[in-house]
């Protein structure tokens, strides 16, 4: 048993409490879910648990006996691992060199330490055992983001924990890889592990986790296993405290109908598909296809996710004729990407590339990381300059527009989205900086108006530094800068729920059909189905660097999507 006692600390730095006597008890061999909305504690307490932080008072238990955790080290030496949330990797170093740092504790890869090759094979035997494969020659600086958390949680797991927390570790996977995780973290727990899980995923919550914790205000509200009792919306009240009985978007309006997740089919009067907030789990993967004998069969996962009426790959082969609908007219002038041919420093390639994405509509493309998503986000804000062909906002070369014109949400935020040695108030103002002055002069009475004017509450002091922030925060912080004032007329989303609660992804959903609505140009990439069907008014899947689905609203189908995406994950 690993158990927490009236658990307190505050930052020093802001005098915020962020673990307010916490009392939790984690049972070894389940898996449990630590639940919150952006802000509530929860990676603060994953931290204070496994020796990144020191509480100012309480006690952490592990069996009965009090640990004294001075650092991280200390709690690797006991057992406890946390994969953070935003894993770091040394980016000059390989892949396998990286994993082999630290790992004295793993006595099967420390009697190979002076052989790099016996290293290397160490290493790849002990994490085929938990079905994850890796390229380990590559420098880190290599992976993308979900091969990035896949590497943090390989690493974890090389050093075998018996208490194994993880902050957010499935947000940038595919349903796939998200059914390959928790068969991994299942096995882990059958073998008498402690898992902790930091989500705002409610839905693998219900499929695949044995209990629930819920912080609010750095305060424990509640606790409870996973029955037939427990669904969404009560987890979602006791999250936010409300008593409101639907948590789903109903209340942001359009002309579209919902999509019923399991047939494709529009009901209702809302626009918004909320299929991954209902009580009932549905099908978006087959099982994992890395070969491992410590991963069960999606089959034996208790409360996986079930089957759709139509599998996936029926639904492939069906419509194999038919690989790639046409949008069904022209869409009016906004971004257009013509005939681009890139290669990214991972090898990924695009040939021929085209896709238009019209002023007043949401645009999604959907696929998985290393299947071109992150070249098409970087070609997109001239991180990567295409090798040939165009990329034109209303005609201009998107190089030459200004910065205020346009939003930029990134996925990998922490590298690409913040200055890390600056405040909080630094950070929201580099794209609104020109608005700031007036007749050339620094302008108190304009920094007020525009604070103000953000749309996304960070309830800390904007002298704070940004690293202060938790994941969520520092999301919305991006958010404000990004989305208020001046208002963009162009929107590149990467993964822009990822470490959000339900409440602030329905606030940006909000944002971003206001936006579309005003005539921007709304591009959305993302490997999280759910997130596209819920915010896209059309959706292209990417497979290899070639567009293969085109869907409008309409005729939105989540299993062929998912299909379509799980070829190219298959043909590897």
């Amino acid at each position: 048993m690993f158990s927490t006692e009236n658990l307190r600390f505050t930052f020093p730095e802001n005098g915020i409490t962020a673990v307010d006597g916490v009392s939790i008890e984690f049972e070894a061999g389940k898996i449990h879910a630590l639940l919150g909305e952006n802000g509530a504690g929860k990676s603060t307490l994953a931290r204070l648990c496994t020796g990144h932080l020191q509480p100012d008072s309480g006690r952490i238990l592990y069996n009965g006996e009090a640990l004294s955790l001075r650092s991280a080290a200390d709690g690797i030496a006991r057992g406890l691992v946390l994969t953070p949330q935003h894993p770091q990797l040394s980016a000059e170093l390989t892949v396998w060199e990286n994993l082999a740092i630290g790992l004295h504790t793993a006595k099967d890869i420390a009697a190979n330490v002076l052989s790099p090759q016996k290293t290397q094979n160490a290493i790849a035997a002990a994490l085929a055992r938990y079905g994850i494969v890796l390229p380990l020659i590559p420098k880190a600086e290599t992976l993308d983001t979900a091969q990035l958390h896949w590497a943090a949680i390989g690493e974890a797991l090389l050093k075998n924990p018996s208490v194994f927390f993880l902050d957010e570790p499935s947000a940038s996977f595919s349903p796939q890889e998200i059914t390959q995780l928790y068969g991994t973290l299942r096995s882990c727990a059958d073998r008498g592990a402690c898992i902790i899980v930091v989500t705002h995923r409610i839905q693998e919550v219900l499929s695949f986790m044995d209990t629930v914790h819920i912080l609010r205000n750095g305060k424990t509200v509640w606790n409870g296993s996973i029955d037939s009792t427990v669904n969404v919306n009560l987890l979602l009240q006791e999250i936010f405290g409300s008593e409101q009985t639907e948590w789903t978007a109903a209340e942001v309006q359009s002309d579209t109908p919902p999509i019923q997740a399991d047939t494709g089919t529009a009901a209702g009067s809302s626009n918004i598909n909320t299929s991954s907030y209902t009580n009932t789990p549905q099908s978006d993967a087959p099982s994992s296809e890395h070969p491992s004998a410590a991963s069960p069969s999606k089959a034996a996962l208790k409360g996986t996710l079930q089957s759709s009426t139509v599998s996936p790959a029926s639904q492939f082969q069906s419509s194999s004729t038919s690989q790639f609908q046409a949008p069904s007219s022209k869409p009016a002038a906004g971004l257009t990407v013509s005939h681009v041919a890139a290669v990214s420093n991972r090898g990924v390639r695009f040939s021929d590339f085209s896709i238009d994405v019209p002023h007043g509509k949401i645009t999604g493309v959907v696929g998985i990381k290393k299947q071109g998503l992150e070249l098409l986000e970087y070609l997109l804000v001239n991180t990567l300059k295409p090798d040939s062909g165009t990329i034109r906002f209303d005609g201009q070369p998107l190089s030459r527009i200004p910065r205020e014109t346009y939003a930029y949400i990134p996925s990998k935020r922490m590298r690409n989205g913040i200055a890390g040695r600056h405040s909080i108030a630094e950070n929201l103002y580099v794209r609104a900086r020109a608005s700031l002055y007036r007749f050339g002069i620094y302008s108190p009475a304009a920094v007020e108006a525009w604070k103000r004017s953000c749309s996304f509450d960070i309830p800390r002091s904007w002298k704070d530094s940004v690293l202060s922030l938790s994941g969520g925060m520092i999301q919305k912080l991006i958010f404000s800068r990004e989305l208020d004032n001046p208002p963009p007329q162009l929107v590149i989303c990467a993964e822009p729920y990822w470490g959000l609660d339900r409440k602030v992804q329905l606030a940006l959903l909000q944002r971003l059909r206001n936006l579309a609505e005003k005539g921007a140009a709304v591009i959305v990439l993302t490997s999280d189905v759910d997130a596209a069907l819920e915010t896209c008014d059309r959706i292209h899947v990417l497979y290899r660097g070639v567009l293969t689905r085109f869907m409008e609203r309409s005729a939105y189908n989540r299993a062929e999507i998912i299909a379509a995406m799980m070829q190219a994950s298959k043909d590897e």
